[in-house]
């Protein structure tokens, strides 16, 4: 989360969150009232400012994190590192695949981190795939709270359409247009040095880049497992568009 006078961004992981926050930092002419990276709003939040998100694609997103995991980098990697699950990490599609099971399993949360097997006693990661988590988290505020009572995905309906924040995202698909779009549009009035940010957004390089171990192709998972990503993480696919597509659970969803 990094706060300013008259706007939020919400910075969901491995979305592009590094690069929006450096832009921030340097063009944004306002002060920054707070900076706490991945953090959820408390429920004393601010309504009446702008609220963005970063958001990416699921799959891509589980992709990009596990590329990071190959680098021996990232909080997922040294949770099952401490787990002697490390050498799923070989940079593989079978290594991949694999991995992606067990991060869809529900009976894995606690190894993610980021308190997902525990809000609402353990019932939110059974009900919401990991990537979609990572972004409702921080899409509605003090998300502990008001996700304590939920027991179906219909809960979980209600409470985002009742309480989300962004009015804007920035898809990591379309990133560039996007970005310029937002500092140039709705937040026009905290950046009066246009053509500076716009150029740094259309010229800089990414920040904190993974060596995608799918640079190459090749890297096309199971149907099977394209079913379970899409039913784990259905939330991603009502709620921003992306297009998964979910089916019925397979045997190993537990």
């Amino acid at each position: 989360m990094h706060e300013f006078e008259t706007f939020v961004y919400l910075d969901v992981e491995k979305t592009g969150s590094t690069f929006i926050s450096r832009m921030l930092n340097q063009f944004a002419r306002e002060e920054c009232e707070c900076q706490s990276h991945h953090r959820p709003l408390s429920a004393s939040f601010e309504p009446h400012k702008f609220y963005f998100a970063s958001v990416r694609d699921p799959l891509d997103s589980y992709l990009s994190l596990y590329s990071f995991g190959c680098q021996q980098s990232g909080k997922v990697y040294g949770h099952l590192r401490n787990r002697g699950l490390d050498d799923l990490y070989d940079g593989t599609l079978d290594g991949f695949s694999e991995w992606l099971r067990f991060l869809l399993r529900k009976k894995n949360a606690e190894a993610l981190g980021d308190r997902y097997h525990r809000i609402a006693e353990g019932r939110i990661c059974r009900l919401v795939g990991f990537q979609s988590y990572r972004y409702l988290r921080l899409a509605i505020p003090d998300p502990e709270t008001l996700l304590e009572d939920c027991r179906s995905e219909d809960d979980i309906r209600r409470v985002y359409e009742a309480h989300k924040l962004p009015r804007y995202l920035v898809r990591h698909e379309s990133f560039v247009e996007d970005l310029c779009a937002l500092v140039s549009g709705p937040l026009a009035h905290a950046f009066p040095e246009q053509d500076a940010v716009l150029d740094y957004i259309r010229s800089t390089e990414p920040a904190n880049a993974s060596e995608r171990v799918d640079a190459g192709g090749g890297f096309e998972i199971s149907e099977k497992l394209k079913r379970k990503l899409g039913r784990r993480e259905w939330l991603s696919a009502e709620v921003l568009g992306y297009g998964i597509q979910g089916g019925a659970e397979d045997d190993d969803e537990s």
